[in-house]
């Protein structure tokens, strides 16, 4: 398991290094828990419960062989029961994440809408869309 911001894709590790600053200056600094992981890491994190899926973007990615996520925690509850779920920190966090445009835990919602299996500490790289790209409809030529 790393924690060193090379193994990050080019264009994520300045979002990350932002999103530590700012947590960092809105009172809430975070440690890197995770980033780049071997399939091998991911097997065990999926053995363990703390995983829930072998699609993860913290396996090397295509492009670049990179991780396109980072996994993170408030300094604070780090020593808190299952890292205080729903502590107000995190919603901090995740502000700013998704303000500098990543995308932020692993929400899913049951039959009901409810939400489960938030992974509060997991933000993503998303791919910004181009602008510079024409989509020409049926018809047209």
């Amino acid at each position: 398991m790393s924690r060193f911001t090379d193994e990050l894709d080019p264009r994520f590790c300045p979002l990350a290094m932002e999103l530590l600053s700012q947590s960092e200056l809105a009172g809430v600094p975070l440690r890197v828990i995770d980033m780049l992981r071997t399939p091998e890491e991911q097997d065990v994190n999926l053995a363990n419960g703390t995983s829930w899926t072998k699609n993860t973007l913290h396996l090397p990615q295509p492009c670049c062989g990179k991780s396109h996520a980072i996994d993170v925690c408030p300094i604070a509850l780090l020593p808190k029961k299952g890292w205080a779920p729903g502590h107000r920190d995190w919603h901090i966090v995740g502000a700013i994440g998704r303000k500098l445009g990543l995308k932020w835990g692993v929400w899913k919602k049951n039959a009901q809408g409810v939400i489960v299996n938030v992974d509060w500490g997991h933000l993503e790289y998303v791919e910004p869309l181009r602008s510079d790209i024409t989509i020409a409809t049926m018809g047209e030529s």
